[in-house]
């Protein structure tokens, strides 16, 4: 991928190209990052002429410098116009990023629809990225020849020594990352596409708040451009091309740097494990295609032993996959500079030093809590009364319920559970993000993790409960259609939820928005007019973030890991369903939503602790099941049953913390590299003196942003 270079690039004659269905002009070569302004007009803007906000104090939210808003401040009145307020914050903007401590280059231009107003901005020279990345301590990497002696460390450590780079073996250098300074340029790389967005984004909310004016409706969004050599170049390696020949590929090491380098280090893990995942997970999907016929050469009992057996496999499998990718996410982490990172954003708008530790957070935070129980409760009540209601029907099949056959209402509420865990899954999916941005976390990095955390309790319970319920509880509360055990009953409700589980997954994920998008995009436009590819980037809905997406797929691989025992096809429908939607995900983010900031991340984050939760759960679950559902076992004694139980619970464990600890965290290749990082910086960084940091660059060419 070339590197960010000097001067201007001439665009010349703009292309053209076809866009989900639709003719497009490549206008977007150019530019970096696009700031949406409304653009008034008629009765717009004479309500926005009559209309007056509290000048100074919304003015104040807007710059993050207290020493800036300070000088600016006698600009704004207690009470003025809407129209003013906003004339004099476009204004101000406008100084700020074409004056000598920014000097963006920037243009403006109507959208297609002459409602909204482009800002767009770029860095022009090399030069500029140099000053803001020495000021706000970007860390680099470190170009391999820079090393004494040719020394850079690679991706292969044999027999005590690297081997050299080698393409086509896989084999790449691995230099270390260090904190940008002008008198070392030449030691570092060139600024990828991800640097020069991130050295933008983190100068300019060092001075203007960009989530405020948003909030203040000066600014109706801001967005990073997406390019479409860059989004071709990742359709033609196969990554988000949808031709069937492309959906059962891997994803190589040298195609994933280059979704790093376009969309950041948050994405790319996201992708680096959900493949691992799949490449992990063929085998035992190959065995349970295989198991899916024991029904027709063996009988009952030895299905049983063959499922059981399958589930202990799933299980250390589970164990060594879990450990294997943290030794590889590890060595990523490290290769691509994300060691011990915390974010990009710095503090967040909304939090406030005065509430720590207040009341009003602490009661937001309660209040958070107590909406998880909630959501835990009514799982709890609707599942019981589902099933009480199915029991009912299935005692009386030829009676009613609510003026419906028993026997058509004991099959809807199997569909009722489904209905019951996909409704609140979603409701609690949209809610609790908002709860938690009011509960003053300092650092959107504290936001995320605390959602992602109260999510998959919500979700794992909502997810999991009704089928533990009728693997384990049912029995001996209700009883079941067999006098034996629910297995019948819990492998039909696994199979209907799962698959349905997988469709909706892949229908609002992926379907719903294509469909949106394309609605979207034909509203108001002729078929026989080319419109601009920014402006058709301005009708995209943002990127929600891999977090959704992730917990769908992380649930996914608790089913498969929970209750292999009980329905070993999962791992098939998983694989297959899985190599379907990177295809899919990737396509989405590629050509049907706003390309989104470049967030870096190390490994999978908080994902990574769910992760061996939930193997430890496997455990526990699938020991449970052959015990309490499955003969042999079944027909046993209960209290023989709950020997078997704690006995082989506890071995198992046992095993998969054996297995957790020979793994070691960090692979041999790992500590290597690290450690001829630590025998290089102080050469490395030799010769680079501090220089004083003095950011003023050439002012650019003043554009104007008018009102309307």
């Amino acid at each position: 991928m070339p590197g960010y270079t000097d001067g201007y690039t001439p665009l010349g004659k703009e292309k053209e190209a076809e866009y989900v269905g639709f003719n497009i002009t490549l206008d977007e070569e150019l530019w970096d990052y696009v700031f949406v302004f409304p653009a008034f007009t008629g009765d717009d803007l004479r309500k926005a002429n009559e209309d007056t906000v509290k000048g100074r104090e919304e003015g104040h939210k807007l710059f993050q410098n207290e020493d800036v808003w300070e000088a600016k401040e006698d600009r704004f009145t207690k009470t003025m116009a809407v129209s003013k307020f906003h004339k004099i914050v476009r204004g101000l903007l406008l100084e700020y990023m074409s004056g000598p401590t920014c000097g963006f280059q920037m243009t403006t231009r109507m959208s297609d629809t002459g409602d909204e107003l482009f800002l767009l901005v770029r860095l022009p020279r090399v030069e500029h990225a140099r000053k803001i990345a020495d000021l706000r301590e970007l860390k680099m990497q470190v170009k391999p020849e820079a090393y004494p002696d040719n020394e850079c460390p690679t991706s292969r450590f044999k027999s005590g020594v690297f081997q050299p780079e080698d393409a086509n073996a896989g084999i790449v250098a691995i230099p270390m990352y260090l904190e940008y300074r002008l008198g070392l340029q030449h030691v570092y790389q060139k600024f990828e596409e991800k640097d020069i967005l991130r050295l933008l984004r983190q100068h300019l909310n060092a001075f203007i708040n960009e989530g405020a004016l948003i909030n203040s409706t000066v600014l109706k969004q801001a967005f990073a451009v997406h390019k479409w050599n860059k989004a071709s170049e990742l359709k033609e390696v196969g990554w988000a091309n949808l031709w069937p020949r492309h959906y059962f590929s891997w994803t190589s090491d040298a195609v994933l740097d280059k979704v790093r380098n376009y969309y950041g280090e948050q994405v790319a893990f996201f992708f680096h494990w959900l493949d691992a995942y799949n490449k992990a997970i063929m085998p035992l999907a190959i065995l349970s295609f295989l198991l899916y016929f024991r029904r027709f050469f063996f009988d009952e009992r030895m299905q049983n032993l063959i499922a059981i057996g399958f589930s202990f496999v799933v299980c250390v499998w589970a164990t060594l996959f879990n450990n294997f990718y943290q030794q590889k996410a590890n060595m990523k982490t490290l290769q691509w500079g994300m060691t011990n990172f915390q974010g990009f954003t710095g503090v967040r708008t909304e939090f406030r030093r005065d509430l720590l530790g207040s009341w009003r957070s602490s009661i937001i935070r309660g209040l958070h809590w107590l909406l998880v129980a909630a959501v835990i409760i009514e799982s709890l009540a609707v599942v019981t009364r589902i099933s009480r209601f199915r029991r009912e029907a299935l005692r009386n099949p030829s009676g009613t319920s609510y003026g419906i056959s028993n026997k058509l209402a004991s099959k809807i509420a199997k569909y009722l559970v489904t209905i019951n865990i996909k409704v609140f899954a979603i409701l609690f999916q949209n809610i609790s993000p908002l709860i938690t941005k009011c509960e003053n976390w300092r650092t959107d990095f504290q936001v995320r993790n605390c959602d992602i955390k109260k999510q998959f309790i919500v979700k794992a319970f909502v997810y999991y409960y009704p089928f533990i319920y009728i693997a384990f509880v049912k029995y001996y509360v209700e009883g079941c259609s067999s006098n034996l055990s629910c297995m019948a009953e819990l492998q039909d409700s696994l199979q209907l939820f799962f698959v349905v589980m997988v469709g909706t997954f892949a229908g609002l994920e992926i379907i719903v928005p294509f469909l949106l998008t394309w609605w979207k995009l034909k509203q108001g436009r002729a078929p026989d007019k080319t419109h601009s590819y920014i402006d058709t980037q301005g009708k995209l809905d943002p990127y929600p973030g891999v977090d959704n997406a992730m917990m769908e797929l992380v649930l996914g691989y608790g089913y498969v890991t929970m209750f292999s025992a009980a329905f070993p096809a999962m791992t098939f429908i998983s694989l297959i369903s899985n190599m379907v939607v990177i295809k899919l995900l990737a396509y989405r983010l590629t050509f049907l939503q706003q390309r989104p900031f470049p967030f870096g991340q190390e490994g999978l984050a908080a994902w990574q602790g769910i992760l061996q939760l939930l193997t430890q759960m496997a455990v526990v679950c699938n020991v449970a099941t052959a015990v309490f559902e499955m003969r042999p076992i079944k027909t046993f004694p209960f209290q023989t049953q709950l020997i078997y139980f704690v006995v082989n619970e506890h071995a198992l464990l046992l095993l998969v913390g054996i297995m957790a600890l020979i793994i070691p965290a960090k692979s041999l290749t790992q500590l290597a590299v690290e450690e001829r990082h630590s025998e290089n910086v102080d050469d490395l960084m030799s010769g680079g003196a501090t220089q004083e940091r003095d950011l003023q660059l050439l002012e650019s060419k003043k554009v104007d942003l008018p009102f309307f």
